[in-house]
């Protein structure tokens, strides 16, 4: 028996096989993982929220937080057009992944700021497809996920007026927060209280804490020393009569507000999935007036 060696073919399959393990180790690296992925985004040229085969390709590289934020934008673009197939849908176009609307046309990975497990890689982008040619830098935020560098952030550094601003994370939060709930994001102080019923509190122990600050965000809510990360917000609307008295056991005009009629909005914070138990873990809302109920204490609120 004999065997012939074509060895041009041999040296094509090294080759290919060399290539493959040089962009598996490449990738297990944060700038390796910076640059395929940008390679993807170029060569997919996605515009506003990616199809879902377009994220099952970006998948591999991005955070699990970041990949869900990504289709709940998809779910609510195909939603708008479903219920308004003549209007402009949300995240219909525009890049997400860096500051230009138009998305880059090059790129080239820079340098890779770490602080502990945290890596913020530079990312030189351009696009030249228009004179004069638009450059940039934008950072790159890398966690790591079951060992593996995957990116969970991007910080937009583009300067000119109608560039992307903040970070993907926070902006993919902003707009997909329901109007209800964004009604609590800010900055709030604690400038009285009222003990209406039973009470694990005293009415020393309530009045020590005014003053204290609570800030709610898109990505992270505090209050006090208190940090919850990966917030979420999810407000329902009720009628204060109804509300009070079913889940409180108190009337409305005890806080202040007068009648059955009026809205109230009911907004539960929950951190990963979990609700917030602390001070300022649900707030409500009527007119000018917020409380925060905690112990039995009901906190009054404004912003600051």
């Amino acid at each position: 028996m004999s065997w012939t060696i074509d060895f041009p073919e041999l040296i094509a399959a090294v080759f290919i096989a060399t290539l493959l393990v040089s962009c598996g180790n490449r990738e297990q690296t944060p700038a390796g993982v910076v640059e395929s992925f940008y390679a993807l985004r170029i060569e997919s040229r996605t515009t506003g929220a990616p199809s879902a085969k377009e994220l099952k390709k970006f998948s591999a590289y991005i955070s699990e937080e970041l990949r869900t934020l990504l289709e709940q934008a998809r779910k609510r673009h195909d939603a708008d057009v479903a219920a308004a197939p003549g209007d402009k849908p949300s995240f219909a176009d525009g890049d997400l992944f860096s500051s230009l609307f138009e998305g880059p046309s090059s790129f080239k990975v820079g340098a890779d700021e770490v602080t502990g497990d945290l890596h913020r890689v530079s990312v030189q982008l351009a696009y030249d497809r228009q004179q004069p040619v638009v450059s940039w830098t934008d950072k790159v935020v890398v966690k790591t996920r079951n060992g593996k560098p995957v990116i969970a952030d991007i910080e937009y550094g583009g300067s000119w007026e109608f560039s992307n601003k903040g970070t993907l994370v926070s902006m993919l939060k902003n707009a997909l927060t329901p109007a209800a709930a964004a009604s609590v994001l800010g900055d709030w102080t604690i400038t009285g209280h009222r003990i209406p019923g039973i009470s694990a509190m005293s009415d020393a122990q309530a009045r020590a804490l005014h003053g204290q600050a609570l800030k709610y965000a898109p990505e992270t809510a505090t209050s006090g020393k208190d940090v919850c990360p990966h917030v979420t917000y999810k407000t329902t609307v009720e009628t204060p009569g109804n509300f009070l008295a079913a889940v409180f056991r108190i009337k409305p005009e005890l806080l202040g507000w007068q009648g059955t009629d009026a809205k109230l909005d009911v907004t539960e914070v929950s951190c990963g999935g979990i609700p917030w138990t602390t001070l300022g873990g649900t707030l409500l809302q009527s007119g000018k007036r917020a409380f925060a109920p905690w112990n039995g204490v009901f906190f009054e609120l404004q912003r600051r």
